[in-house]
Formats: structure tokens, sequence, C-alpha cells
């Protein structure tokens, strides 16, 4: 099953946004495997789109807990796994947001897809 494409307007708006989200190295390094992999499992979507989303996530995730995500780094292994978790949960709901057509099949994919970068994080991501 593949997921319907996106709707072109947001797509636009995501990359506008997404740009101004940063990371320090390690994260980086995070954040490209979960790319990778989200890339690989979604090939019918615009890489940049995908990433922006993933971007956005984290920037959602910071405003909601008045909190940078360089700064996590500090914390336990067990917090950051449950930050990433909060992040994959974001990005989910913005990924089914701007999807053209909406089922019941496709959150599932998108839950299957978003359960293998967690469990990719939580084996290398550490």
């Amino acid at each position: 099953m593949s997921l319907p494409a996106f709707d072109e307007s947001k797509s636009k708006q995501i990359v506008k946004d997404a740009e101004r989200v940063t990371f320090n190295e390690r994260q980086e390094r995070i954040f490209e495997m979960a790319s990778e992999i989200l890339l690989s499992s979604f090939p019918e979507f615009q890489p940049i789109v995908i990433r922006g989303l993933l971007r956005l996530s984290v920037r959602d995730w910071q405003k909601r807990n008045n909190t940078r995500v360089t700064d996590v780094d500090e914390w336990s292994p067990e917090q950051r796994f449950c930050i990433m978790q909060e992040i994959a949960d974001i990005f989910q709901q913005r990924f089914s947001r701007i999807l053209k057509v909406h089922s019941r099949e496709a959150e599932n994919v998108l839950e299957k897809i978003v359960a293998d970068v967690l469990r990719k994080y939580r084996y290398h991501g550490e």
C-alpha cells in the first residue's frame, strides 16, 4: 500500500518553515537516520518535504515544552527516547494532515513506518 500524494500548497510552506530548525552534530546524525527510513518508505514524496515535516515536528515539540532540542543531550537516554516518541507522534499527525486522501489503511502504513523509526532510534540512536 502506498500513501496518497501531498497537498502541494501545504508542502511549500513546510519547506519554508523548516529551514529555521537546527540541530547539534549528534542530533543531526539521528535526524539523518530517521530521514533515511522515512525517505525509503515514501519514495514518491519529495525528500525536502519529508525532511521539512520532521524538522517542523521538532520545532513543535520545542514550542510545546519550552525547551530547545539541543538542550536535551544532557538528559537520560530514557527521557530522550520519550522525546523522540513525542516528536514521532507530532510527525505522524503533521504527515496525515497534508495527505490528499485520508484512510485507515494509510494511517496503518504510517504508524508502522514511524514505529520502525523509533525501533532503529532505540537501537542505534543513543
